[in-house]
Protein backbone atom coordinates (compact mmCIF):
# COMPACT_ATOMS: atom_id res chain seq x y z
CA UNK A 1 0.00 0.00 0.00
CA UNK A 2 1.31 3.28 -0.81
CA UNK A 3 1.32 6.32 1.18
CA UNK A 4 -1.21 8.06 -1.00
CA UNK A 5 -3.61 5.01 -0.39
CA UNK A 6 -2.71 5.07 3.23
CA UNK A 7 -3.75 8.86 3.70
CA UNK A 8 -6.82 8.29 1.51
CA UNK A 9 -7.80 5.37 4.34
CA UNK A 10 -7.25 7.87 7.50
CA UNK A 11 -9.19 10.46 5.79
CA UNK A 12 -12.12 8.14 5.34
CA UNK A 13 -11.79 6.74 9.03
CA UNK A 14 -11.85 9.94 10.31
CA UNK A 15 -14.93 11.15 8.12
CA UNK A 16 -16.52 7.68 9.34
CA UNK A 17 -15.33 8.72 12.71
CA UNK A 18 -17.15 12.25 12.29
CA UNK A 19 -20.76 10.94 10.85
CA UNK A 20 -20.71 8.20 13.82
CA UNK A 21 -19.94 10.87 16.56
CA UNK A 22 -22.75 13.26 14.72
CA UNK A 23 -25.54 9.79 14.83
CA UNK A 24 -24.45 10.32 18.44
CA UNK A 25 -26.16 13.57 18.62
CA UNK A 26 -29.78 11.68 18.32
CA UNK A 27 -29.13 9.75 21.08
CA UNK A 28 -29.36 12.04 23.86
CA UNK A 29 -33.37 12.81 22.37
CA UNK A 30 -33.65 8.87 21.95
CA UNK A 31 -32.57 8.11 25.56
CA UNK A 32 -35.18 10.59 27.08
CA UNK A 33 -37.97 9.13 24.30
CA UNK A 34 -37.14 5.50 25.14
CA UNK A 35 -36.35 2.63 23.02
CA UNK A 36 -38.53 3.52 20.17
CA UNK A 37 -35.51 4.96 18.28
CA UNK A 38 -32.85 2.87 19.06
CA UNK A 39 -31.54 2.85 15.53
CA UNK A 40 -29.61 6.08 16.40
CA UNK A 41 -27.81 4.66 19.06
CA UNK A 42 -26.78 1.58 16.78
CA UNK A 43 -25.29 3.41 13.72
CA UNK A 44 -23.75 5.83 16.50
CA UNK A 45 -21.72 2.70 17.97
CA UNK A 46 -21.23 0.84 14.61
CA UNK A 47 -20.33 4.06 12.58
CA UNK A 48 -17.40 4.31 15.16
CA UNK A 49 -16.42 0.67 15.41
CA UNK A 50 -15.60 1.07 11.62
CA UNK A 51 -13.91 3.75 11.96
CA UNK A 52 -11.91 2.95 14.24
CA UNK A 53 -11.22 -0.56 12.12
CA UNK A 54 -10.39 1.31 9.54
CA UNK A 55 -7.56 3.59 11.31
CA UNK A 56 -6.08 0.19 12.34
CA UNK A 57 -5.97 -0.92 8.86
CA UNK A 58 -4.37 1.69 8.06
CA UNK A 59 -1.57 1.48 10.34
CA UNK A 60 -1.35 -2.21 10.02
CA UNK A 61 -1.91 -2.32 5.97
CA UNK A 62 1.81 -1.53 5.16
CA UNK A 63 3.21 -4.46 6.79
CA UNK A 64 0.76 -6.96 5.77
CA UNK A 65 1.92 -9.33 3.16
CA UNK A 66 -0.84 -10.85 0.94
CA UNK A 67 -1.16 -12.84 -1.99
CA UNK A 68 -1.40 -11.35 -5.53
CA UNK A 69 -3.29 -14.14 -6.67
CA UNK A 70 -6.01 -16.18 -5.96
CA UNK A 71 -5.86 -19.73 -5.87
CA UNK A 72 -8.82 -21.37 -7.47
CA UNK A 73 -10.07 -23.32 -4.25
CA UNK A 74 -10.25 -19.42 -3.09
CA UNK A 75 -11.75 -18.30 -5.96
CA UNK A 76 -14.71 -20.92 -5.58
CA UNK A 77 -15.03 -20.05 -2.44
CA UNK A 78 -15.73 -16.48 -3.38
CA UNK A 79 -17.91 -17.05 -6.23
CA UNK A 80 -19.69 -19.42 -3.59
CA UNK A 81 -20.24 -16.40 -0.85
CA UNK A 82 -21.22 -14.60 -3.45
CA UNK A 83 -23.85 -16.58 -4.51
CA UNK A 84 -25.16 -16.83 -1.11
CA UNK A 85 -25.05 -13.14 -0.53
CA UNK A 86 -27.53 -12.69 -3.20
CA UNK A 87 -29.65 -15.09 -2.57
CA UNK A 88 -29.76 -13.73 0.57
CA UNK A 89 -30.79 -10.33 -0.51
CA UNK A 90 -33.20 -11.70 -2.74
CA UNK A 91 -35.08 -13.41 0.01
CA UNK A 92 -35.20 -10.32 2.17
CA UNK A 93 -36.18 -8.66 -0.89
CA UNK A 94 -39.40 -11.26 -1.52
CA UNK A 95 -40.45 -11.34 2.16
CA UNK A 96 -40.60 -7.28 2.01
CA UNK A 97 -42.76 -7.61 -0.70
CA UNK A 98 -45.08 -10.50 0.87
CA UNK A 99 -45.47 -8.33 4.11
CA UNK A 100 -45.98 -4.95 2.42
CA UNK A 101 -49.01 -6.92 0.28
CA UNK A 102 -50.23 -8.80 3.49
CA UNK A 103 -50.43 -5.25 5.29
CA UNK A 104 -52.73 -4.05 1.65
CA UNK A 105 -54.62 -6.92 1.84
CA UNK A 106 -55.41 -6.33 5.69
CA UNK A 107 -55.91 -2.98 5.26
CA UNK A 108 -58.37 -2.99 2.33
CA UNK A 109 -60.20 -6.39 3.62
CA UNK A 110 -61.04 -4.40 6.82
Amino acid sequence: MNETRRLRLVFHAVVVLLTGLLCGLPTVVEAMGGDAQRFWHTAHEALIMMGVWMLAMSAAAPILVLERRDTPAAFVAFLAAVFGIGRTIFSAALTLMGAQAALKATKGGA
